[in-house]
């Protein structure tokens, strides 16, 4: 097994912020400093605006907006549990599963697809327990995904890969994949069929389909997808025993997505 890369060990990370030291203005310092693929509202008036097409605080394809439409209702009870996030990005999720219940959550992304992402996760966590005046057990490694079989992470209750696997190619995706039927309960991934978002061969790994098919090869016995109408992200999931029924959509939600398509 490979040890995992430590957070500390990360380029520029010898000075990662922490809630102690954190304060209004570097609060809106590292706000500033960062490039944000997703919007987060740190509270006070301080959001972090996103720097894509549409990721605004209310999109339902990025941040906590596309958290509160699908991901929340498709994840288990996370009190007690063990979580990995793969693809985590700035950590938001983390922190949220975290807020959830969870009592080890590890990030994992790369520095060679968002350089600098740890000093931002480590910051985004640092001032919301600065805000919330509380700690979260979250933590952070630099490794490319495909190099998560080799890693010595343990075994986790869920994991989390939104939008993320399918960049894999055929072989190290289904490796992927296998590792993690191997070494969780529930398996929570999230595709995407909008086809201006990426290459065609992209788009063939991911289409619920495919990713429901590589599951099953893995191993799981139950995998359900979560595609609400019109909506061009679709959740795939997974587990070795059945999942509870979800929750229909609330009225707004299907309205809103109507006059998305529409509109």
């Amino acid at each position: 097994m490979v040890d995992p890369i430590p957070h500390s060990a990360s380029p520029g990370d010898a000075h990662a912020p922490s809630a102690d030291t954190m304060s209004e203005a570097a609060l809106r310092e590292g706000v500033a400093r960062f490039k944000w693929y997703s919007p987060i509202d740190f509270g006070g008036g301080v959001i972090a605006r996103g720097n894509f097409n549409g990721s605004d605080l209310n999109s339902i394809n990025f941040g906590l907006g596309r958290w509160d439409y699908i991901l929340r209702r498709n994840l288990p009870s996370l009190v007690g549990k063990r979580v990995l996030d793969i693809g985590c990005n700035s950590g938001i999720f983390c922190v949220e599963m975290a807020r959830m219940g969870a009592v080890d959550v590890v990030g994992v992304d790369s520095s060679a697809a968002w350089p600098g992402w740890v000093a931002q996760a480590e910051f985004v966590k640092a001032a919301l327990e600065w805000r919330c005046q509380t700690r979260y057990p979250v933590r952070f490694v630099d490794a490319d995904m495909a190099a998560i079989p080799d890693l010595d992470l343990g075994r986790f209750d869920v994991v989390i890969a939104l939008c993320c696997i399918y960049y894999l190619k055929d072989e190290p995706l289904q490796r992927l994949v296998n590792h993690l039927a191997r070494n969780t309960e529930t398996l929570v991934l999230q595709g995407n069929t909008n086809r201006n978002d990426q290459s065609p061969e992209v788009l063939r790994r991911a289409t619920p389909g495919y990713l429901n098919r590589a599951m099953r090869q893995a191993g799981f016995s139950h995998v359900s997808v979560d595609r609400p109408l019109f909506y061009g992200r679709p959740c795939v999931v997974a587990s070795h025993r059945p999942p509870p029924r979800l929750a229909p959509l609330p009225r707004r939600d299907r309205l809103r997505l109507w006059l998305r398509r529409w509109i």
